[in-house]
């Protein structure tokens, strides 16, 4: 759903944000085509490696792995779509990451965030039996306040929220602002 949200097409260019192994790598290819292109960045060399072998298992020419942190990462230009899922929760300055996301979006283009997040009225059991299910993921209760999708509601425009999994997951996508 969050790549089918940026709307590419063939040619386009997507950055994938906090890419890990590389898990949203095989769709973002199909939906720009082999004429586009796909930047995945991550902080993780152990992470990109995995993501590194998938590349090459699949062949994809298109592709590039960034070993960065997303905060100092600098976009491509064109960039038509900026996803991130389960990761930007973990960047400590997540809103300044996804504002700058947004604005180096081009006309039109897309952003689209998800990942894990507090569920509004379970009861505390219910929490931190969540938490000791998603600890080998990297989730912890440490997150529990962080709302990336606020900072996606902030800078883009046509802003959808949508929850899923009884409310613990949620992806958040809009569209650059119109320039003028």
């Amino acid at each position: 759903r969050a790549v089918e949200a940026l709307r590419l097409a063939p040619g386009d260019t997507a950055v994938d944000l906090c890419c890990g192994t590389g898990a949203n790598l095989p769709l973002l290819v199909e939906a720009v085509g082999p004429t586009g292109r796909v930047v995945g960045v991550d902080l993780s060399p152990g992470m990109l490696a995995q993501a590194r072998q998938r590349v090459e298992a699949e062949g994809w020419e298109n592709v590039e792995l960034v070993e960065a942190d997303v905060r100092a990462f600098a976009f491509p230009e064109p960039v038509h779509g900026v996803l991130s899922t389960f990761g930007i929760e973990m960047v400590p300055e997540h809103a300044a990451v996804i504002a700058r996301a947004v604005d180096a979006l081009a006309s039109g283009g897309r952003i689209a965030v998800g990942g894990l997040r507090r569920p509004d009225g379970w009861p505390e059991w219910l929490i931190r039996a969540g938490e000791i299910v998603n600890r080998p993921f990297g989730a912890s209760r440490a997150y529990e306040d962080i709302q990336p999708w606020r900072s996606v509601e902030a800078h883009a425009e046509e802003v959808r929220y949508e929850a899923y999994l009884l409310g613990a997951a949620y992806l958040a996508t809009g569209q650059a602002p119109d320039p003028s």
